[in-house]
């Protein structure tokens, strides 16, 4: 007769923690050597009492404990002054004041955090519209308006996790009474409504989970214990909080650029040949010679192009062997990243429109520049293959005129140097022109002496 084997809860937990202060560990390592630009955004939805709350109450806690600089967006509609919960401007309301917290912090101080914790937000906000469609308390025609916002790539691009809770409308009702003194049901705490909202958020995912792909996560609680969720979710974010700091960025083969022989050529070289980029973590290609990463690059001037945006990095943004080391720099850009391809890939707008997007982000996050690229094209591509570092990358260089009484920057002190970045004469490039390196070179005689 065999004997059972019984697993001690205590020893289980404790060896929960120790996974989780190991990766919590490996992360703060990893930020010694890296300066991420941004911090990683959870998004919690889904229905009542499946112990999303508690879940977040666990992990910020243990975030914070861990030495990882997190900040939890409090959910608007216990605040919602309009009282009832049906009417589709109480979503409206919840859901824009969720983004307006959102977006004060993703444009003031992104570096501050390492981790946004959202509780409840678009795909929330989503979901409580698809169901107000569904008991015709929302028209087609705004319920398609109101979705197009909150799935705006602008927003959900920055979504690194979406967890979507459900429990059975039984075992949330048991969670919703058990410390109560009354057993009358509530507007939404009733089987019928709850049955119904996770209805709801089935189709609602079917529809739109799309936007999201495998950042969507469900998870059931009905059969779980609070630990064992808090686990999970804890994991899942320390890993995706890793992987963030290992910065994944676009690149193609070289077989590409095989018919490439000057060392400036038409973008078309790139656009025409490839429908999407790979995404690696940058430590495993930078390496690889038969890797080519695309940088797109903006030259900043006013509209008569008599002023120009010019710079220097700091010494510890780059590395001893970077042609940017100690140089003047007349162009902005870097790295496609993997959330630039969220969004725009959907839309069709291919290699061309994750590229503007990229771009865009990076004079966001570099100077504080607001700039829409979708309309513009790179002028030209540069492809130095005189060292092997250059020949690994790729220039899409971008002219942008930006009127001279908005012109204002605001330069990345992580990034730059002390004066970080300044507007000067176009005259003034000559005096400055030893000091470019050789994209700046190409650029300096293509757009301002061709």
């Amino acid at each position: 007769m065999s004997e059972s084997i019984s697993i001690n809860p205590a020893v289980e937990r404790d060896k929960n923690i120790a996974v989780l202060e190991s990766l919590a560990s490996q992360i703060i390592t990893l930020k010694e050597t890296s300066l991420p630009r941004r911090p990683i955004v959870i998004e919690f939805c889904g229905s009542p009492k499946a112990g999303k709350s508690s879940c977040i109450s666990s992990l910020s806690m243990f975030l914070r404990r861990n030495g990882i600089r997190n900040i939890v967006l409090s959910e608007r509609g216990a605040t919602c002054p309009i009282t009832n919960k049906f009417d589709p401007n109480f979503n409206i309301w919840a859901g824009c004041s969720g983004l307006m917290e959102f977006s004060e912090i993703m444009s003031n101080r992104p570096k501050d955090f390492d981790v946004v914790i959202m509780d409840r937000g678009l795909f929330d906000a989503v979901t409580w519209f698809f169901w107000q469609k569904k008991l015709l308390k929302l028209d087609e025609y705004h319920y398609e308006k109101f979705v197009q916002f909150f799935l705006a790539p602008k927003w959900i691009s920055k979504i690194s996790i979406l967890y979507i809770f459900k429990a059975n409308p039984d075992v949330s009702l048991k969670r919703e009474y058990a410390t109560l003194l009354t057993k009358k049901f509530g507007t939404i705490m009733r089987p019928e409504v709850l049955e119904d909202f996770n209805r709801a958020i089935d189709e609602c995912c079917s529809t739109h989970g799309v936007h999201f792909g495998q950042k969507l996560k469900m998870i059931d609680t009905s059969y779980k214990n609070q630990d064992e969720v808090n686990f999970q979710v804890t994991q899942d974010i320390l890993q995706s909080l890793r992987d963030l700091i290992v910065e994944k960025i676009g690149h193609f083969g070289r077989r590409v650029l095989k018919n490439v022989t000057d060392e400036v050529f038409e973008p078309k070289e790139i656009f025409n040949e490839i429908r999407q980029l790979d995404f690696s973590a940058r430590n495993t290609i930078e390496n690889d010679d038969g890797i080519i990463q695309p940088i797109p690059v903006a030259v900043i001037t006013d509209m008569d192009e008599q002023k120009i945006v010019v710079a220097k990095k700091l010494r510890t943004a780059t590395s001893e062997d970077s042609p940017e080391r100690r140089r003047d720099l007349i162009y902005f850009g870097g790295h496609i990243r993997e959330e630039d391809e969220l969004g725009y890939r959907l839309s069709g707008g291919g290699v061309r429109a994750v590229a503007a997007a990229a771009l865009s982000r990076e004079l966001k996050e570099e100077l504080d520049i607001d700039y829409d690229l979708r309309a513009d094209e790179p002028k030209f591509c540069i492809w130095d293959r005189n060292n092997s570092r250059s020949r690994k990358h790729v220039a899409l260089v971008y002219h942008i005129k930006v009127n001279r009484q908005s012109l204002r920057i605001v330069a990345d002190r992580k990034e730059f140097a002390e004066k970080g970045a300044y507007i000067i004469d176009r005259q003034e490039l000559t005096n400055r022109k030893p000091n470019f390196e050789r994209w700046g070179e190409i650029i300096y005689e293509r757009l301002f002496f061709s």
